[in-house]
């Protein structure tokens, strides 16, 4: 068997990866967004996405939506991401499949 190139995290879920990531790179970039003016962007650390996602599943579970089905359509943005995420990670026992 052939040696790893790059050592890599093992998470048991969502949940897990969100905390571990958001403790590790918290106050370093994970969005970087464009802004009116082209010369500046406005970003979003790890820590703020993790929030986010937290805030929002947290918002589910209080309306009485924990472990019911929820279909999150969208387009490509960053506010997909969260929603997802925020569905998905809702659980402790959630995991990606």
């Amino acid at each position: 068997m052939r040696k790893p190139i790059h050592k890599v995290e093992k998470y048991e879920n969502i949940k897990e990866m969100l905390e571990k990531t958001g403790e590790k790179f918290g106050s370093r970039p994970a969005y970087k967004f464009k802004t009116d003016n082209p010369e500046q962007f406005t970003y979003i650390t790890h820590k703020e996405f993790r929030d986010e996602i937290n805030y929002l599943g947290t918002a589910l579970i209080n309306i009485g939506l924990k472990d019911k089905r929820i279909a999150v359509i969208s387009e490509n943005r960053y506010e997909w991401g969260v929603a997802y995420l925020a569905v998905v990670a809702r659980n402790r026992n959630c995991s990606s499949t």
